[in-house]
């Protein structure tokens, strides 16, 4: 069985893949930032407090792209008060904002912040009952921060209500469909069922196939997902041909470093623990910690966790040399 750890790793959706792409573009609207960022609530005509709200956010979401969360959060907070100002506290509008800083919450791995936000955002729901989309975005945000405390059974009784409204909206083989059942497979797998788990992730699969070809980042989770719950069986011939499958897909990506590439090192570390070859895992954690340490930081909870990973592999090959001085050698 896996640890909590591994289990937060397999729940967490990949980020987006366009980090270079982030940091490149962050520095295109520098200048734009400065200038929307520092417009008055008061005396700013509405027409620009608009044009301030869309580009801040698109702004926002380019620094948590590039794992810059206290950045992202200060524009939000901007962006919320335009749109509570301009629309009200219960338009979707704010609503979709309140999501958005949930969202960053939960890469900071602060789950109880990012229920706080998506509750209020799903208050919001209440005053348009018609809102599908809006609404099958904030069940699916509430499962995936429940899912990371490993609250599974809350977090299933929110998916299963996205589901029911996606599939009511757009049919039983849509994307969105597929990326829910991706999810639910997920909570599944960290609660040791294993059939179903597997099940859902290849009805996940046939609906990708029907629609995308194999060469993709959604691809990439699909086979991930599936690798991690032969791991979990203890089937680790399969789990590695999945997991391979997911990293050759990434290789081909012009992604830089990325939480993504590191979830799947992480993994494959775990195949090898497994099989009780400790120098084979402790190379692949290694490698999922410094993914994590250059993106995300020192203090962030994953890059914690598979730092105490990594320590529990180095003792158990019984290195004499003390394993934070190893470390330090080893990221030079």
């Amino acid at each position: 069985m896996v640890s909590e750890i591994d289990c937060h790793i397999c729940c967490h959706c990949f980020v987006s893949n366009f980090f270079d792409e982030s940091k490149e573009a962050l520095e295109r609207y520098r200048e734009l930032e400065q200038e929307y960022a520092s417009l008055s609530l008061v005396d700013a005509p509405d027409d620009q407090l608009l044009a301030a709200a869309r580009s801040l956010s698109n702004i926002s979401a380019l620094y948590e792209n590039c794992a810059e969360y206290a950045e992202a959060l200060n524009l939000l907070e901007i962006v919320k008060n335009i749109n509570e100002q301009l629309y009200g506290f219960d338009h979707i509008k704010t609503g979709w904002v309140y999501v958005s800083v949930g969202h960053v919450h939960c890469e900071l791995g602060d789950f109880n912040a990012a229920l706080s936000w998506y509750m209020k955002a799903l208050k919001i729901c209440e005053y348009d009952e018609f809102s599908h989309l809006y609404a099958v975005n904030v069940y699916n945000s509430i499962a995936l921060a429940f899912c990371n405390q490993g609250e599974y059974p809350a977090a299933l009784e929110w998916y299963e209500m996205a589901l029911n409204i996606r599939k009511l909206a757009g049919g039983d083989d849509s994307m969105d469909v597929a990326a829910l059942y991706l999810n639910i497979a997920a909570a599944h797998a960290c609660q040791g069922k294993h059939f179903s788990a597997l099940e859902l992730n290849m009805k996940a699969l046939g609906i990708y196939e029907g629609h995308h070809s194999a060469e993709n980042p959604f691809a990439a989770k699909i086979y991930n997902n599936i690798g991690f719950v032969y791991l979990n069986q203890g089937n680790y011939s399969n789990a590695i041909e999945w997991f391979s499958k997911s990293l050759a897909i990434f290789e081909k990506i012009p992604m830089g470093k990325h939480p993504a590439a590191s979830t799947i090192y992480s993994n494959i570390a775990l195949v090898y623990k497994g099989q009780h070859d400790y120098s084979s895992a402790l190379e692949w954690c290694l490698k999922s910690y410094f993914a994590l340490l250059d993106i995300l930081g020192e203090a962030h909870p994953t890059t914690v966790g598979v730092k105490n990973d990594l320590s529990g592999l180095y003792k158990s090959i019984g290195f004499s040399e003390p394993f934070e001085q190893w470390l330090r050698k080893a990221g030079k």
